[in-house]
């Protein structure tokens, strides 16, 4: 039984695997990351800059949702 899904790419010794989120988006299937071939990725942490970008985005966002603290009273 043949399946449509593209062939997947063995890791390479100390690789980062990582799924590219420009690449995957309007996939039907996760396309890896190119690393050093990206503009987006970052060499000295092997992470994705864009990745990086929605996840602070995320908990900036989750930081405005939160409910107020109130504020500490001096213990006295």
């Amino acid at each position: 039984m043949a399946t449509n899904q593209p062939p997947q790419q063995k890791p390479m010794p100390n690789q980062v695997l990582l799924t590219c989120p420009l690449l995957s988006a309007n996939s039907e299937y996760n396309k890896m990351c190119v690393q050093d071939r990206c503009a987006w990725f970052m060499k000295a942490t092997k992470t994705c800059a864009v990745a990086v970008i929605a996840h602070e985005s995320v908990m900036n966002i989750k930081k405005l949702q939160a409910p107020p603290q109130k504020p500490q009273t001096p213990q006295g």
